[in-house]
Order: C-alpha cells, then structure tokens, then sequence
C-alpha cells in the first residue's frame, strides 16, 4: 500500500487489488482492478516558481459500471502507468478466457465492434482472420487491412488497457489462423 497526494488536498492509496481517492471531507471513492473498464492519461508540463517544468497528470479511471474516478496531481504520473500495466493483464487475461470458451470480446472503444474466433464483426460486416494481410497499430489506433488498403470500420483506439487487450487477442487470433492452426481454438 502507498500513498499519493492529489491536488485540492485530496490523497490517493494504491492497494494491491485497487485504489482509493479520498476528499479532505473523508468521502471515498474505491476502484478496484478487476471492476476497471479503461483508463485515460494525460501529461501537460507545467512552470515552477524557480524557472524549472514539472508535470501535471490528469487520469480518468472508467469503471464497469459508467462510473469515472478523475485525478490530477504532480506525483502520479507512475501510478497511471502502474494501474494501466495492472488493468492491460487483467483484461488480456479475462478476454483470453472468453474467446477459449468460445465467447465474443467486445470492443467497446468502436460501438458495435467484436472480436471473434472467426474475425471481426459489426453489425452485419464481417472481416475473417484469413482475409487479413496486416494490422497495425500506429498513434494509438489499431487497424486492419484487406487486400492492401485499411478496412476502416475495423479500426479501434489502443491508447487505453482494455484497447491493447483486445488488440492483442486480435494479434494471437491472426497468428494462430496465420500459423494453420485454426480459429476457436484457446488463445494465449
């Protein structure tokens, strides 16, 4: 357990499965790691009295439910990092998991969009493993590409954990398929 100040007195304590912000009031708010949807962070440099920059961190946590826990402060630019690295495994975990029982991921930066044993599915498109000649993923953007140009409802924003967990799955899936091996079979 640590703990970090916030700005406007507020502190934050890191534990091993979660967090907690606390008001100078003494009203909490928990998130715990297996209940985190996404997280979002952001750095801007800010001038110190003695001519010098430091940073100001500003991170949304996204809970399952809707709920957004937001943070700002000098001193957490490790923890946003920390907390999205724990929130990355969980979720590539949860989602390796639901693809072997033959479940869809949904990507739920792209409204609409899954992640299946066979492809990629919205609505009534559909993009099979085996007509994928690339992804990539480049300024915080995943993208497919058929028959050399990029399949654009496809695409979907990797910034955040759950982004690059999906994005991973997908990258097994394709390999596998790639590789002979099959779709619906286990991931990981």
């Amino acid at each position: 357990m640590r703990t970090l100040p916030l700005e406007g007195a507020k502190w934050l304590t890191i534990y091993e499965n979660g967090c907690a912000k606390t008001y100078p009031s003494g009203a909490v708010e928990w998130a715990r790691w297996t209940a985190v949807d996404d997280i979002e962070a952001r750095s801007a440099p800010v001038p110190t009295i003695d001519g010098g920059v430091e940073y100001e961190h500003a991170v949304c946590i996204e809970l399952r439910d809707g709920t957004r826990i937001f943070l700002c402060g000098t001193r957490i630019g490790d923890f946003a990092e920390e907390a999205r690295e724990r929130v990355f495994g969980l979720q590539l975990d949860e989602h390796r998991a639901t693809m072997a029982d033959g479940g869809v991921v949904a990507v739920r930066s792209e409204r609409g969009l899954e992640i299946t044993a066979e492809g990629l599915r919205r609505k009534d498109r559909e993009l099979a493993w085996a007509e994928i000649d690339e992804i990539e993923s480049d300024r915080g953007c995943a993208r497919f590409h058929r028959g050399g140009a990029q399949v654009g409802w496809a695409a979907f924003d990797v910034k955040g954990p759950r982004g690059r967990a999906c994005l991973q799955v997908a990258r097994e899936l394709y390999a596998r398929n790639r590789a002979g091996e099959g779709v619906g079979e286990g991931v990981g």
